[in-house]
Order: C-alpha cells, then sequence, then structure tokens
C-alpha cells in the first residue's frame, strides 16, 4: 500500500490530469461515479444541444463515455501511468462519441 500510495503521488506531480484524478477519488466511491455521471451527462447534453456529438441519447453517450474510460483506466493502472497518458486517453474518449479535442 506504501509503494502505491508512493507511486500515485509522483504520478499525480507529474500529470495534472492524473493529479485531478487521485484527488478526486478520495470522496467516496458512489458520490464521485455521481458527480461524474452527472457532470459527464450535462456535458453531452450541452453537445447534442449544439450538434456536436452524433449519438442523441445522453443516458447511451454517459454509458459509451464510462465504458470505455473504465477500460482505458484498467489498462493505464495494469501498464503503470505514464506523463500523458490521462490526457490521451481522455481525448480518446471524447473522440469516440464525436466529440472531438478538449
Amino acid at each position: 500500500m506504501v509503494a502505491a500510495d508512493r507511486t500515485s503521488r509522483a504520478s499525480a506531480s507529474a500529470d495534472t490530469d492524473w493529479a485531478r484524478l487521485v484527488i478526486q477519488s478520495s470522496q467516496s466511491p458512489i458520490e464521485f461515479g455521481m458527480g461524474v455521471r452527472a457532470n459527464l451527462k450535462a456535458d453531452i447534453g450541452e453537445a447534442i444541444t449544439q450538434g456536436r456529438v452524433s449519438v442523441r441519447d445522453v443516458e447511451l453517450a454517459a454509458d459509451i463515455a464510462i465504458g470505455i474510460w473504465l477500460e482505458v483506466t484498467r489498462g493505464i493502472i495494469a501498464r503503470g501511468p505514464r506523463p500523458g497518458t490521462t490526457s490521451q486517453a481522455l481525448d480518446a474518449t471524447l473522440r469516440a462519441l464525436g466529440l472531438g479535442q478538449r
């Protein structure tokens, strides 16, 4: 556990997106998950309204994004985080929904 904590802190220092993820994950998993989903749905809903996303169902688009993100995150954890990986994963997830670069 100590080594994992040191690795997380070292990664957080090197990558601001990873730092944000580490800090936000200190919330309870249920609160964190509900907040992420609510924010994601709001952003996707806005993108749908603006015609920037091809998926028209907010719930489906949120499920797609969360599913992709979970798999990408598992891969990052399995390989070990590297600087910039989190940003690349986020950009890839957004592209999968047709949102383009952030």
